[in-house]
């Protein structure tokens, strides 16, 4: 929750900077509460709205 805001910024920088593929590396990631998914998730959707996707 304290951070997902920042990844929604990051998320939307690196989509309108051109990127099409979004690898998360989540290996240190120890908990991720419900507004965590969601910004996942709406990570996803930004992408795929942009042409991107996965593979």
């Amino acid at each position: 929750m304290s951070t997902a805001c920042q990844l929604n910024e990051m998320i939307d920088q690196l989509v309108a900077g051109g990127a099409r593929h979004l690898l998360l590396d989540l290996t240190e990631l120890t908990f991720c509460d419900s507004t965590g998914i969601a910004a996942l998730v709406r990570g996803d959707n930004r992408v795929a709205a942009d042409g991107g996707g996965c593979g």
